[in-house]
């Protein structure tokens, strides 16, 4: 009956949904205000408290890959399940850890866990809608994704005002509990047939990988994502630190500032169709490709000649090119999907390990470097913007 309640609300369904499929964007984004706290409080490096979000990126690209063929195996309730327990517990071990060794094993652990999660929320979408009422359910899922990065660092920033990082974690611990809860009472089992063998289901797999890999387009759209996602993780990876380190920021004001800067995701991906409606999905990513570029050109002349840019100039640059992020990301990889005539689920699953399989060892890549820098940031963005406007050429996008 309580299982029934899930299946004829769809509402409860998709707010349910939404929660999870959130938590990679909230596990990252609460705790970025507090990275700089995090390194003194645990006498470690700045670089160090970086790769906390590389490997929790690694952990997200890696499993994206087993964790739909599980799903199809043993069926979606019993794996989701297993992914909250495993993500609640490593967020819970988080707020113990003495050390950031111990950190970066429990965030890797934590992203295979949330990886598990957003792979099963998405498979039970599938198969609770379909037509129109599975796009409109998407739809409002990528919303409620897209609130997470604004309202997480302010949640971060406070929680660490009246606490500290670790109550960051507990809150994390206390989520994915909640929607374990959750997941327990409320969600049936949803794939109607997963007795399938697996030697079957493992052929089927590598076939589909396989045609993946031939099909050019799909490539090529994939790593445009991917290369601005990553550079946009340029700026997540260093932001704390350049506004406490750089312009002097205490937690509040920098929570604050980056909440702004995430409103922006939130603001493109809502105005992203009514821009493709006026002048079309070609024009729109080579017109936020142009503005992520002209921007980070006045950043980087600013810094040439000021050697650090004001506040303002900085936050402002930054809102529009993160808008224009916003922008290209999500029309871009329904390009790529576009390009596929079937598997739709493992293209996604392979689009996804592609995007934070390179953001993970891009992380890695600005942490080797033990650099906090805006010059960083700006360079980042546009060599990303420059590349994306090659593989839209590539891709036949570019032409007029």
């Amino acid at each position: 009956m309580v299982k029934r309640y899930f299946l004829n609300n769809p509402f409860f369904c998709i707010i349910v949904l939404g929660l999870m499929v959130c938590l990679p964007s909230l596990s990252i984004d609460i705790y970025v205000p507090v990275m700089g706290s995090m390194a003194r409080a645990l006498l470690t490096s700045k670089a160090s408290i970086q790769l906390t979000i590389s490997v929790f990126l690694a952990g997200l690209a890696i499993a994206q890959l087993f964790s739909g063929f599980i799903a199809d195996i043993i069926g979606r309730r019993t794996t989701l399940l297993f992914g909250l327990a495993l993500y609640s517990v490593m967020s819970l071990l988080c707020s113990f850890a003495q050390s950031s060794d111990s950190i970066l094993y429990y965030r890797i652990l934590q992203g295979l866990g949330c990886s598990v999660i957003v792979v099963c929320a998405f498979a039970i979408c599938r198969d609770l809608f379909e037509g129109e009422s599975l796009t409109k359910t998407i739809s409002y899922i990528t919303a409620i994704i897209s609130l997470s990065p604004a309202i997480a660092p302010i949640i971060g920033g406070f929680i660490a005002s009246i606490s500290s990082w670790r109550g960051i974690f507990i809150l994390l611990a206390i989520t994915g509990l909640f929607l374990l809860l959750m997941g327990y009472v409320f969600l049936p089992e949803t794939l109607n047939n997963h007795k399938e063998a697996m030697p079957t289901k493992r052929a089927k797999l590598l076939d589909v990988y396989r045609s993946l890999l031939s099909n050019t387009r799909f490539l090529q759209l994939s790593l445009l994502v991917s290369v601005i996602y990553s550079a946009y993780f340029s700026y997540l990876y260093n932001a704390s630190f350049v506004f406490e380190s750089i312009y002097r920021q205490t937690i509040a004001i920098t929570a604050g500032l980056m909440g702004l800067n995430a409103f922006a995701l939130f603001l493109g991906s809502a105005l992203a169709p009514s821009i493709v409606k006026r002048i079309g999905t070609q024009r729109a990513v080579i017109s936020a490709l142009f503005t992520i570029i002209i921007f980070s050109l006045v950043l980087t002349l600013y810094h040439a000649h000021f050697h650090t840019p004001s506040l303002a100039v900085f936050c402002s640059c930054m809102f529009l090119s993160t808008f224009s992020v916003a922008i290209i990301v999500p029309l871009m990889n329904s390009e790529s999907l576009s390009a596929v005539n079937q598997h739709f689920a493992s293209a996604a699953a392979f689009s996804g390990f592609i995007r934070y399989g390179l953001a993970s060892s891009f992380g890695a890549l600005i942490a080797s470097f033990h650099l906090i820098s805006v010059h960083l940031i700006t360079a980042s963005l546009l060599v990303a913007s420059f590349l994306g406007l090659f593989l839209l050429k590539k891709a036949g996008l570019a032409r007029q």
